[in-house]
């Protein structure tokens, strides 16, 4: 009888592990949570992961946001610099008093860069360097 009552029971929870895993891939993540999320505000929050993300949380007068990047935001910003990042881009800014850093908002694995082929990216003469907002150059690009 005991043996018939942990048979249920692991059939029970063997059934849940089986179907209760979603079959979600990294793929789906950019494509459903991170590309079309749209981030622009003052970093209230940093959180880092023990597996390299990190957990940026915005306000701005509209209320409070999250987003997750890799670990090179962890690095990189400040508690009370301000994000900007596009919906549907890869384009990224970084605002610290009279600056702004522009980055790629995710480094796509080899298996990913080709899923995205028209996302659009930051120019590499701008990019990962931190530049003056008063330069007339990118003044169009910082709004």
């Amino acid at each position: 009888m005991r043996n018939l009552f942990f048979g249920k029971i692991l059939m029970i929870l063997m059934t849940i592990l089986i179907f209760g895993c979603g079959n979600t891939t990294m793929y789906d993540v950019f494509k459903n949570e991170n590309i079309p999320l749209e981030l622009n505000g003052k970093i209230i929050d940093i959180e880092y992961y023990k597996g390299g993300n990190t957990i940026i949380t915005v306000r701005n007068n509209t209320g409070k946001n999250s987003g997750a990047f890799d670990k090179r935001f962890h690095e990189l910003v400040r508690l009370w610099d301000s994000i900007k990042k596009k919906p549907y881009s890869n384009k990224c800014l970084i605002i610290r008093k009279d600056s702004v850093f522009f980055l790629d908002c995710y480094e796509f694995e080899e298996n990913l860069k080709d899923s995205f082929p028209n996302l659009s990216k930051w120019n590499e003469k701008i990019k990962g360097k931190w530049i003056s907002k008063n330069n007339a150059e990118i003044k169009n690009l910082i709004e």
